[in-house]
Formats: C-alpha cells, sequence, structure tokens
C-alpha cells in the first residue's frame, strides 16, 4: 500500500493504493485451476468413477469445482470481514490467510462427512484412503 498522486488537468489528487484487487484477482484465479485439476484427480476415489456415464463426471467435476470456488470465496470474504482492513494483502495477511484456510477445510471435512455418512448423496470407492472414527455411528 502506498500514497500516489495523479496530475489531471492541473489538480493533484492523492489517494492511497492497495493491491487488494489484484490479490483477490489471483486467489480466485489459482482457485479455480487447482481445484478443477483436484476435482479430476480425485475423481477415482469415489464411487462415480465406475458407476457414472461421461456426462454425469463431468457434471460432477463442474459441480464440485463451483462448490469449491464458492466455498473459497466465502471463506476468504470472512476473514477479510474479520480480520481484514483496507491495506490488506499488504498488512494482516497472515491473520486472513490462517483464518480462510481454517473456515475452508473445517467446512469441507463437516460437508464430506455429512454428504458420505448422513445424507448419502455420494460414496467413496475402495480407493479412497479413510480414518476410522468409532464415534461416527453416534453422529448419525
Amino acid at each position: 500500500m502506498g500514497l500516489r498522486a495523479q496530475n489531471r488537468d492541473g489538480v493533484m489528487t492523492l489517494y492511497l493504493h492497495s493491491n487488494w484487487l489484484r490479490a483477490l484477482r489471483t486467489y480466485l484465479g489459482a482457485c479455480a485451476i487447482l481445484h478443477f485439476v483436484w476435482e479430476v484427480l480425485q475423481l477415482p476415489l469415489y464411487a462415480i468413477w465406475s458407476t457414472g456415464t461421461f456426462s454425469e463426471i463431468a457434471f460432477a467435476i463442474l459441480h464440485c469445482t463451483t462448490g469449491d470456488l464458492m466455498i473459497a470465496s466465502l471463506s476468504l470474504l470472512t476473514a477479510l470481514l474479520v480480520f481484514g482492513n483496507f491495506a490488506w494483502p499488504s498488512e494482516r495477511f497472515v491473520a486472513v490467510m490462517v483464518t480462510t484456510l481454517g473456515i475452508g477445510i473445517g467446512y469441507t471435512v463437516y460437508s464430506e462427512w455429512m454428504n458420505t455418512t448422513v445424507r448419502k448423496t455420494w460414496e467413496y470407492s475402495k480407493l479412497m484412503p479413510t480414518i476410522p472414527i468409532p464415534a461416527r455411528d453416534c453422529l448419525r
């Protein structure tokens, strides 16, 4: 962030410059690409890989990538509302990043559990490594 001067028609205007828009565009662009690649690479870990048609698999990739982007965006927005300021990302970057990751990972774990255990809207293939949780049956 810095103070900039702009000369327009002989009038000097001072304004603060922040890199928040560039940071936001970079974050969302990277998220879109990385989440798409992640969804494609992890497909064999889900039952749809062996039971779904090409159209169902393509829709699942698009649907899940979009969901990942929504989670990433809302996690960042929440973190910025709580910890950000006008100078972000030059200031308070670590607090916003840690909060964004915590919210995103927390919601993802909850969503996986809700969709595979409670709602049963999707299921893992035998290739998916899982963590056995003895108390999991009590949460259903």
